[in-house]
């Protein structure tokens, strides 16, 4: 059982791929953020790239949370 309150996942914004992958897995956008990272067009890692936060719902269920167990790593 997976013993969170939330969870919670990033990736560069334009990382459309990640961010396609965590929808289907029920998690919405919650904000965007900045972190050193890639930012499109801009070679190298920048101090301030942008990341879209993204979050399972506060109404999901147990089931729903154990569904994301293959993306987290978890085990049974």
């Amino acid at each position: 059982m997976l013993a969170a309150q939330e969870v919670l996942s990033y990736t560069e914004i334009h990382n459309r791929q990640s961010r396609a992958v965590m929808e289907r897995r029920g998690m919405h956008h919650e904000r965007d953020i900045t972190l050193p990272g890639l930012v499109a067009g801009i070679h190298g890692i920048q101090d301030a790239a942008p990341f879209a936060l993204c979050a399972v719902p506060r109404s999901a269920t147990s089931q729903d949370v154990a569904d994301l167990r293959p993306i987290l790593g978890g085990g049974q």
